[in-house]
């Protein structure tokens, strides 16, 4: 296509093209995308295509606007590009013959091995799959898997996974994640629903949190009151005097040093007593919490001895 010189015509405000007209050699004007000569009156172009972009772009804006394809994601090995072989029907919904249907069975073989250049690329979609599964089973938010796979992949560019088990850097990626995020979570729930122990776990995420930049939240007994108070069945009363507890005790330190999911268990545990026509039981509040019935009875007596008597709270 060959490239006009145009000027603006101020008169009518429309642009000058300096091209002639190849029939009367009479002069071409550009308006609104078309082109026609001004004297006989010849449509030369109309409806020009714009095959740019129909954002704008600035310097300081890194995102892309582009909308082509499937987005990326880090949730997958590939980040999502890559494609799948289908089965069964064509893209119109027909039945496929035999031998395409053969042929397909030969191809999807065939992809499935060419799918990963090195052993890291195939550790690395069996972590991200694990993270999948542990993220539906304890039903997380998208984003906390979205970032556990990202620090799924931080620990793998930092070899941390050398003389560890693959399987414990899924569960600690994704409690990472929620550790980040300030969400009320436990590792000894990741794993009861993991592939390994949970001191493996453990050991996995002490590599992560030495290693890698995490921005770690620090946890306190209010981030568990209600996840213990809705656990235990406690009324709306109850649960009232609970969180009044946990507040009273944060305020005045009684939960220093101590484990804030045992002081708030030991919280919930009081109030249930106190305002419950049948009491939640200790085990039942304890295994909500991940502790031990006798640190819940510890908490509970250091909590009673430091606010037995403030008859506005207890």
């Amino acid at each position: 296509m060959s490239v006009y010189n145009t000027t603006f015509d101020e008169e009518s405000g429309t642009q000058l093209n300096d091209a002639r007209c190849p029939e009367c050699e009479g002069q071409i004007r550009v308006d609104g995308g078309e082109r026609a000569c001004q004297e006989c009156g010849l449509i030369i172009e109309e409806r020009r295509i714009d095959h740019g972009p129909e954002w704008r772009t600035f310097e300081d804006d890194t995102e892309s606007k582009s909308r082509v394809g499937a987005p990326r994601t880090p949730t997958r090995h590939d980040r999502g590009l890559s494609t799948n072989i289908g089965y069964g029907k064509d893209s119109g919904g027909r039945a496929l013959s035999a031998a395409k249907r053969r042929r397909l069975t030969r191809q999807r073989r065939e992809h499935s091995r060419a799918q990963f250049d090195s052993k890291r690329e195939r550790n690395e979609m069996y972590g991200l799959e694990e993270i999948r599964r542990l993220y539906g089973a304890l039903e997380l938010p998208r984003s906390m898997w979205e970032r556990g796979c990202e620090l799924f992949r931080e620990a793998q560019e930092a070899d941390l996974f050398r003389g560890r088990s693959l399987d414990a850097f899924a569960p600690a990626s994704l409690y990472a994640a929620c550790r980040c995020a300030g969400l009320p979570h436990q590792i000894e729930g990741f794993a009861e629903h993991a592939r390994c122990s949970l001191q493996e776990i453990r050991n996995a995420y002490a590599a992560m949190r030495m290693d890698l930049d995490l921005a770690l939240e620090l946890r306190s007994p209010s981030d568990y009151a209600s996840k213990l108070i809705s656990a235990g069945g406690l009324s709306p009363t109850a649960g009232r005097l609970a969180r009044e507890i946990v507040d009273r005790v944060e305020t005045m330190g009684v939960q220093s040093g101590a484990r804030p999911s045992g002081v708030a268990a030991a919280c919930v545990y009081i109030a249930s007593q106190e305002y419950e026509a049948t009491p939640t039981t200790q085990a039942a509040v304890a295994a909500a919490a991940h502790v031990s019935t006798s640190t819940l009875r510890s908490r509970r007596d250091e909590i009673r001895a430091t606010l037995g008597d403030e008859a506005d709270v207890l």
